[in-house]
Parts: C-alpha cells; sequence; structure tokens
C-alpha cells in the first residue's frame, strides 16, 4: 500500500511538472516526453533585468560643462563710494563683469530699496528714506554658474534743513559743490558716462561744461540740488575729457571739476 501511495505522488508531481513546462514553454508538446525528466528552465523572453536596473537615473540637476569657469561679477557705484540724501540717485553699473569663457552674462541688479529688479547691467535707484541699504549685482553665464553675485553698501542720509525758510543761504559764500563724479571714471573712445553731483542750497543753479583737447563738448544747466548729465567721448580722438560744474545763488560762484581719461 506504501509503494502504490508513493507511486500515485510522483505521477502526480509528473503531471504538475508538464503542465507547467507547457505554459512557459510554448509549442512544448508534454505528450512526448517520457518519464525522464528534463530541466529546459524558464523561456529567455521571460528573462528580465532586476527591476532596480530598469529605473531612469536620478535627475542631478544643471551642472557647468567640463571646464567652464564661473563668471567674474563686478559692480561700481556712483556716486563711489555710494553715499547720497535721500531722494537722490546712485547708479549701480555692472557692465564690467567678464567671463573667461566668453560666455553672455545674464545680469540682474537689486537696488535694495524694494525697486524691481534690473535685468540688465545698469541701474538708477533712489531711496526714500535714510539708512543703510545692501545694493547687489548678480550674474549667470547660462552654463550652470548662476548666482554669482558682488554688493555695495549703500549709505543714505537724510536731507539737510535749509539755513532759511526760502531756502537761501545765510550768506552768500554758503554755496557750495558738494560733490562732482563720472561713471565710469576712465572711458574708451565713443562710451557714454554718467555725470552726477550735489549743490548746496536746493536752490542753486549749476552748469555743467565738458571740454576737451578739441574744444567744448557740451553744456548743461539747471537748478540743485542734484546736477546730472551724461557725455560720450570722442570714437576717434584719445584726449582727457574735463567737466567743470559752475553753481550761483545769490551772487556767490562755486566751482569744482573732474578730469576723464580717455583710453
Amino acid at each position: 500500500m506504501r509503494i502504490l501511495r508513493t507511486v500515485v505522488v510522483l505521477l502526480a508531481v509528473q503531471a504538475a511538472i508538464w503542465a507547467v513546462l507547457a505554459a512557459i514553454v510554448p509549442g512544448c508538446d508534454t505528450s512526448s516526453i517520457d518519464s525522464g525528466f528534463t530541466d529546459v528552465g524558464p523561456a529567455l523572453s521571460d528573462v528580465r533585468p532586476p527591476a532596480d536596473l530598469l529605473a531612469a537615473p536620478a535627475d542631478l540637476g544643471p551642472s557647468a560643462p567640463s571646464g567652464n569657469v564661473a563668471p567674474v561679477c563686478s559692480l561700481r557705484t556712483n556716486p563711489d563710494p555710494p553715499r547720497a540724501a535721500v531722494g537722490d540717485t546712485i547708479r549701480l553699473n555692472a557692465c564690467g563683469s567678464t567671463d573667461a569663457d566668453g560666455d553672455p552674462i545674464r545680469i540682474a541688479i537689486d537696488c535694495g530699496n524694494g525697486q524691481p529688479i534690473t535685468q540688465g547691467c545698469t541701474a538708477e535707484c533712489r531711496y526714500s528714506a535714510p539708512g543703510g541699504f545692501t545694493a547687489d549685482a548678480c550674474c549667470d553665464d547660462q552654463h550652470g554658474h548662476g548666482g554669482i553675485c558682488t554688493d555695495v553698501a549703500v549709505q543714505i542720509e537724510a536731507p539737510s534743513p535749509s539755513a532759511s525758510p526760502s531756502g537761501s543761504p545765510s550768506s552768500p559764500g554758503d554755496v557750495m559743490i558738494t560733490s562732482l563724479g563720472a561713471d565710469p571714471g576712465t572711458l574708451f573712445p565713443g562710451q557714454v558716462a554718467f555725470i552726477s553731483g550735489r549743490v548746496s542750497p536746493a536752490g542753486a543753479t549749476w552748469t555743467l561744461q565738458v571740454t576737451s583737447g578739441f574744444g567744448t563738448l557740451s553744456v548743461t544747466s539747471g537748478t540743485g540740488p542734484a546736477i546730472g548729465s551724461q557725455l560720450t567721448a570722442s570714437p576717434t580722438q584719445v584726449v582727457p575729457i574735463t567737466v567743470t560744474a559752475t553753481a550761483t545763488f545769490g551772487g556767490s560762484v562755486a566751482t569744482r571739476s573732474i578730469t576723464l581719461p580717455v583710453i
């Protein structure tokens, strides 16, 4: 009886194996398989690599090409140092930023006073309250080097009170040109420079005369307290440019000059 049971179990196992072979090997005729067992293994079409090998590679984000270097972000101010009164203009210039690979640089300037960020290498900043501010310029070579920034500390002072309710100085000798500058301070032929300064008292009139070795280039005028104008260096002549500011008030006259090299 025990032998009969063993034979029945073996026959059942054999039948099960033939059923598996028929399922995994298409076209397999199990009727032709003899009682000997043959291990044919799984069909090649059912072989799959491990699931972790099929997973997409992790996104490591953009990276700089091999050998590509970051840009150098520079920032100049006019006036320099960036110190002015409430309502005056401070000009920021990041046009001197460079990239050793020659990649075009995208520049954004933040005045640090709540003004919208300027997309470009120059910006004019005005501050409505006294205090210290941080202005910055950020450069991006669009090849994986973004957020390369430089900043400057801006100091804004409260406007000086007038010497009298009318704004007149207490004496004619009080008229002054308190500052005068240019951005940039050194020019290339054909380059534009912005001139700025301040006169006191606020009611003083001012005149800017721009001259070179070839005579007078321009004359502009206005009323204080802020002086503002611009000039363009000759595209063909490399000669220094002199900017002379003259302020008048109540019969008093003050002058101040700066010289801009052209290289």
